[in-house]
């Protein structure tokens, strides 16, 4: 459950908004890498950290996370 924690973290300093944004980003990148991983290795035995991913999103989306949001938000008005 610390993934969750850190989610909760994340939310608490950028805000609901902005921890969606962080999930989406983080889900893809890892599944990036771990389709890299697969068709590198060959085997589906290698576990990756998903707080990783986690924190690298969460970076992202403080540092650019506000206009795509806005940008996406911009669709529902």
């Amino acid at each position: 459950m610390g993934d969750v924690k850190m989610l909760a973290l994340i939310g608490a300093f950028l805000g609901w908004q902005l921890v969606l944004l962080t999930l989406a980003v983080a889900s893809i990148l890892g599944s990036l890498v771990g389709l890299g991983l697969i068709r590198r290795r060959g085997d589906l035995k290698l576990a990756l950290p998903f707080g990783t991913f986690l924190a690298v999103a969460a970076m992202f989306a403080a540092a650019a996370g506000e206009p795509i949001v806005q940008w996406y938000m911009g669709f529902y008005r």
